[in-house]
Order: C-alpha cells, then sequence, then structure tokens
C-alpha cells in the first residue's frame, strides 16, 4: 500500500515554516539506481535511502506529487544533520520615486584575489 505525500495541516499558517523529512520509497530502493533527483530552488537534492530534510513553507508541488518519495512532517531533525532551507527570500521593492528625484547610490569595487 503507497503512502500519499502529507501536505501541511490545514490549521497551521502558511507562513510557517515546517521541517520536512524526504526519503524514496521500497519500489524505488529496489531498482538499480535507488535514488529520486529534482533541482528545487538552486539545490539538487537526491532523494535515497537516508532521509534529507527540508525546511519550508510548503513543499514544491514536484515533490509532493512524486508517488516515490515519503515525506513526513516533523517537529525537529536530528541534531546532526544538516536542514536545507527552500524559504524564498523576501525581497522588499522600493518605492517609486517622483519623476526628477535622484537616487543616492553608491558603488563599492571589489578586489578579487
Amino acid at each position: 500500500m503507497k503512502k500519499k505525500p502529507q501536505s501541511p495541516s490545514q490549521d497551521q499558517s502558511p507562513s510557517q515554516s515546517q521541517i520536512f523529512k524526504v526519503r524514496v520509497t521500497a519500489e524505488v530502493l529496489a531498482t538499480a539506481n535507488g535514488t529520486r533527483q529534482y533541482h528545487v530552488e538552486g539545490h539538487l537534492l537526491t532523494f535515497g535511502r537516508d532521509p534529507i530534510y527540508l525546511r519550508a513553507d510548503v513543499l514544491p508541488k514536484k515533490l509532493t506529487n512524486d508517488p516515490y518519495l515519503r515525506i513526513d512532517t516533523v517537529a525537529t531533525a536530528p541534531p546532526d544533520i544538516v536542514v536545507i532551507d527552500l524559504k524564498a527570500e523576501r525581497v522588499q521593492e522600493d518605492a517609486t520615486l517622483a519623476p526628477g528625484a535622484d537616487l543616492d547610490l553608491k558603488a563599492e569595487r571589489v578586489q578579487e584575489e
């Protein structure tokens, strides 16, 4: 019997970050490769026997729709495990300037070694 991926519960606010434990199902482990790979938020994630811990408000649909990934929501990751942060960075947009107004921009030269 296949387990469906669990989505965040309805009573939690969408802005609350959660930790997800993700690994492949037994069907994938029985294959020659035994892994699944996805590009997510600039990360190449390779899911296999050992779980990967992801922090996000909501997991991308390409992960939650994959029937060969087992996804569980956990309170915390083990202390020695790295949690990959998939939370999108919020970009603050500047207020629009009135025509003719100057921007006080400063440039900084960076010297590479």
